[in-house]
């Protein structure tokens, strides 16, 4: 997974990354609004209504934060470890979706694209499999 990407999140909020073959053991991202960052190193994320949830991972250092930004409010809460996180806010670790496989899930002409792929490339196995039939008789 090379190059930009970006999805769009509740309320105006935005998440992006950069990627490249070197960094993607830790591809992270970064949630913004209005074009200020507002939590970087984002390695996991979930959409729940107006709100969403998050792991920041530190590639460097051992350690994830957790977070929630309600949408509606703006407000931001942040958890320095996965026992505060469960403690407080259950929610917040369950369902996490790699950002990989989020943005994927954000794209809504990825499974258009696939299955018209899937059916021109059988369209044309079925043609040069007729034409080879017509020349070998």
């Amino acid at each position: 997974m090379d190059g930009y990407y970006k999805a769009d999140l509740p309320n105006g909020y935005q998440i992006e990354s950069l990627a490249d073959d070197f960094d993607r053991e830790y591809f992270t991202g970064y949630v913004r609004k209005d074009g200020t960052r507002i939590v970087e190193l984002v390695a996991k994320i979930k959409v729940s209504g107006d709100s969403f949830y998050g792991e920041q991972s530190f590639e460097f250092f051992p350690r994830e934060h957790y977070f929630v930004i309600d949408t509606k409010t703006d407000s931001i809460t942040q958890y320095k470890s996965l026992s505060e996180a469960k403690e407080k806010a259950p929610t917040v670790v369950t369902g996490l979706t790699s950002l990989e496989a989020f943005y994927y899930k954000s794209w809504p002409w990825v499974i258009p694209l696939t299955i018209l792929s899937i059916v021109v490339s059988s369209g044309l196995v079925f043609l040069l499999w007729f034409i080879v039939i017509k020349i070998s008789k």
